[in-house]
């Protein structure tokens, strides 16, 4: 009988509850010669509705033997991935005024299986002062299910200290 090769599982997330058109490779192959097929129940750029479907495909030699071998195509109507939030290394800034704090801007990305809705957004914000010492940053985002991705780095100010002159010395 001729083999045929199909795709592993595939899952996928649709938007909606409409289903989803999903496209995979199908090939037969056999000793002497394929004659008919491969041929699916579903075929690939189908719309395949919320739930597993199992696909069945099928070839057929010139001996009239026949291939069959299935996977499953599983469509999730939600999304339950959070978004990816990518955050800068952490951050070490010199301040030269006393206590006062540095100044720094960095930039924040964010992505999603289905797409991003609110964000990234940061505590504190790019731009803002921060005190001397470490300064825990977090930046979230959030995706059309509610689904909230956040990641943190370190905003860290040195306060630098100007060397003193030196007013006296001894010598001996």
């Amino acid at each position: 009988a001729p083999t045929i090769s199909i795709p592993s599982n595939i899952t996928v997330i649709s938007p909606d509850n409409s289903g989803l058109v999903v496209t995979f490779d199908v090939t037969a192959s056999d000793n002497y010669a394929v004659t008919v097929g491969p041929t699916c129940s579903a075929e690939s750029g189908s719309i395949f509705p919320i739930g597993t479907t199992t696909v069945t495909c099928t070839a057929s030699d010139a001996a009239g033997n026949v291939g069959t071998a299935n996977f499953a195509v599983t469509v999730s109507d939600y999304d339950d991935v959070a978004p990816t939030v990518s955050v800068p290394s952490d951050i070490t800034i010199h301040e030269i005024a006393s206590n006062v704090g540095g100044v720094t801007t960095f930039s924040v990305n964010a992505t999603d299986n289905v797409a991003v809705t609110t964000g990234p957004t940061c505590t504190p914000a790019s731009g803002s002062t921060f005190s001397v010492g470490d300064n825990t940053v977090t930046c979230t985002a959030e995706d059309e299910n509610g689904n909230i991705g956040t990641s943190t780095f370190i905003v860290t100010v040195v306060e630098y200290v100007p060397p003193q002159p030196i007013t006296s010395f001894s010598t001996y």
